[in-house]
């Protein structure tokens, strides 16, 4: 419920004692703020994955808050300076939506602080909240050795330019799954990615319009002849494994083409998830809700932990006619034979000619094409899968809270 947390802070001094053993925390379109945050990183300290994420920009009191928040939330969720490498905090999943107050060396010490391996930038395509200023992918190129996953889905707002900057200049050695739904990425791109990170895997690529559907033929086209060219299997980069896309399924329907169903895998959290980066398109939203990420639906505050995890001060809200059509007379002639008896022979020839030369139907998706929108949900960065995962992790009664 909007300014129920806040109220909360506001009547205790700690939103949350000490939780050593808090694992998972959402934040999404709640009335979060720098000093609920600034709390939970000083005692939610084995702390894996959090989300702070802003959808609904039809509420003021959301506008509000995601405006309000600083560097302060990011600087209190880096954790302690480590020694040695310094990477000692336990954060392994960070959803932002980036704020107008927050800056990249906030969110630099937090990646150098912690071996981030999902980091999630997804917003709305079709609103202002949580726009990421093109300069911050530049600046934390040398931060993210150990991300796996990249979600930036919406970032309609981020040139080709500086995704290809990103990739090429990027030390990511480990990242296997990214998702650029809904932004410029170009084929070029989309190609230096895929040379520069042997174990990249997985791309979603849906309503991207700078990729057309022969681009991405080709791009799958190339992939494949690479593989072939190496079937010893040692060569990298891997064979691609999932490429979530839905070019061509309009045509497919025209066509009367039906899917077998062999590359469907299931929807990225589609349209815009609830906080975490899915499509507003044919998706579900991060509760596993049909919509997409940016319903503002399922606003509310998440946790999960290994063990009870009771928070105190705080109530968690998170017209045809009816006989149809006349039957045609079985004698009578049909259209054809109508314009081969009026028509001059000449014209006939000139139709079956324009038939004769008509394009052909396309080939087949590779296998590892899914014509759907469900990386998100696939991903299992969804609610439910977070769930499930917390819950069956922890040694004792696991308990979400919304």
């Amino acid at each position: 419920m909007p300014g129920a947390a806040t109220a909360a802070a506001a009547r205790e001094p700690n939103l949350i004692s000490e939780r050593p053993k808090l694992r998972t925390l959402r934040f999404v379109d709640c009335d979060v703020t720098d000093d609920i945050l600034e709390q939970v990183g000083r005692l939610a300290t084995g702390l894996e994955m959090l989300r702070v994420v802003f959808e609904d920009n039809r509420c003021e009191s959301v506008v509000r808050t995601w405006r309000s928040l600083t560097d302060r939330s990011l600087l209190s969720l880096a954790g302690p300076p480590g020694r040695d490498t310094g990477r000692t905090g336990s954060l392994r999943t960070l959803a932002l939506s980036w704020c107008p107050l927050m800056t990249a060396a906030g969110l630099t010490c937090v990646l150098a602080r912690n071996r981030l391996r999902v980091l999630d930038f997804h917003k709305d395509a079709e609103c202002e909240i949580g726009q990421l200023d093109p300069g911050v992918l530049g600046q934390i190129v040398d931060h993210v050795p150990d991300l796996e996953v990249l979600h930036l889905y919406g970032q309609k707002d981020l040139p080709d330019s500086v995704l290809c900057e990103f990739f090429s200049r990027a030390s990511m050695p480990r990242l296997r799954s990214v998702c650029v739904n809904n932004t410029h990425v170009s084929p070029t791109t989309l190609r230096v990615a895929r040379t520069r990170f042997p174990l990249l895997d997985t791309l979603s690529i849906v309503d991207c319009d700078d990729v057309s559907e022969d681009e991405l033929r080709a791009f799958l086209a190339e992939a494949e002849s690479e593989q072939k060219a190496n079937p010893s299997g040692a060569a990298m980069p891997l064979p691609l494994k999932r490429v979530y896309t839905l070019l061509g399924v309009e045509r497919l329907e025209a066509e009367g083409t039906e899917d077998d169903g062999d590359n469907v895998d299931g929807g990225e959290e589609g349209g815009g998830e609830d906080d975490d980066g899915v499509d507003n398109t044919d998706g579900a939203d991060e509760d596993g809700r049909p919509g997409g990420f940016n319903g503002g639906t399922g606003a509310g505050v998440g946790i999960a932990a290994d063990g009870p995890t009771e928070l105190e001060g705080l109530d968690w809200v998170a017209g045809a006619s009816d006989d149809g059509p006349e039957p045609m007379d079985e004698d009578a002639p049909s259209a054809e034979a109508a314009v081969a008896e009026t028509a001059p022979t000449a014209a006939v020839d000139v139709l079956t000619s324009a038939e004769q030369h008509s394009s052909p139907p396309r080939p087949p998706w590779p296998a590892c094409v899914v014509l759907e929108n469900r990386w998100f949900v696939d991903e299992g960065l969804d609610i439910l899968s977070l769930w499930e995962a917390a819950v069956s992790r922890g040694s004792g009664p696991g308990r979400f809270f919304l």
